[in-house]
């Protein structure tokens, strides 16, 4: 099951925000749609906070399915974490066995 933790604080202009991906869906072990999906919906999230200079720390092992995201920003950063945690949540909806979101 991969485990996907969350943290956001956010002040007048400028939040922080983490998100942590941990194992794998094991939904299809060798070619895992669960997996895919969500391993793309973190990728996006890394590279569009780079686009727009969000300056992200990005971690990851595809061994241990460990990913980790972590920065700081405006209304922009915040509005792309939402999206991919609402992308998460509908997975983790979808897939019970294989996902689940929980706020740290």
């Amino acid at each position: 099951m991969t485990k996907i933790s969350y943290k956001f604080s956010r002040g007048m202009f400028v939040g922080k925000f983490d998100l942590r991906m941990e194992g794998h869906a094991g939904f299809n072990p060798g070619n895992d749609i669960v997996c895919a999906a969500l391993s793309g919906q973190f990728f996006s999230l890394a590279n569009y906070l780079d686009a727009i200079g969000s300056e992200p720390l990005v971690e990851y092992d595809p061994v241990t399915g460990f990913g980790h995201i972590s920065c700081r920003g405006g209304i922009k950063t915040g509005l792309a974490f939402e999206y991919c945690l609402c992308s998460f949540m509908m997975l983790a909806d979808a897939y019970p066995d294989n996902v689940c979101v929980v706020e740290t």
